[in-house]
């Protein structure tokens, strides 16, 4: 590792090493033995390159994720790798927004599926192609909501009476913002 790289974790540079072992016992549980054998691959010979993303323990005792990207450049005359060149980019905050992004995702369905009737979301199309459509749309009309999403098996347009499709043209305009 190099002082970047402890920069990374938090840590002093002074601290920086190009120790592997050190790297592999700050690596998460889960992780280890993956990492481990991605090492040992490159070392062998049987892989000149890499990509991983991992987690490693700062200095502060957090978990930090990093995306790991590099290669071989320099081998010995037995083909075991001598000098390794990559670099590593600290992906945490990209992982913390995907874990709140799915929390709030989960909220949502939890209210959605809980609300009365149907919520959905259309395109403003002749067809008005469904997007999404809650599951109270079976208990409501008998028919699957997957039938309808994206035209999969039928439109909305396609079972709304015609002599209905005018007013309920209009009045789901009348809720839509002008662009």
């Amino acid at each position: 590792m190099t002082p970047g790289d402890m920069g990374l974790l938090r840590g002093e540079a002074t601290h920086a090493t190009a120790d592997l072992g050190a790297c592999e016992r700050r690596g998460h549980p889960d992780d280890r033995d993956r990492g481990g054998g991605v090492i040992d691959a490159l070392t062998r010979g049987d892989i000149d390159e890499f990509r991983d993303e991992f987690r490693l323990r700062n200095a502060s005792g957090d978990w930090v994720w990093v995306f790991s990207i590099g290669r071989v450049v320099e081998r010995d005359a037995d083909g075991q790798a001598l000098r390794l060149l990559g670099s590593h980019t600290d992906t945490t905050v990209q992982h913390e927004t995907a874990d709140a992004l799915q929390g709030s995702q989960r909220t949502l369905e939890t209210l959605i599926s809980n609300l009365p009737g149907v919520v959905y979301r259309c395109r403003k199309d002749h067809e008005w192609t469904m997007e999404f459509i809650s599951e109270g749309f079976l208990e409501l009309t008998g028919r699957a909501s997957q039938d309808f999403v994206g035209n999969a098996s039928v439109s909305f347009h396609a079972v709304t009476p015609p002599d209905d499709r005018a007013l309920v043209c209009d009045s789901c305009t009348g809720g839509v913002a002008p662009a």
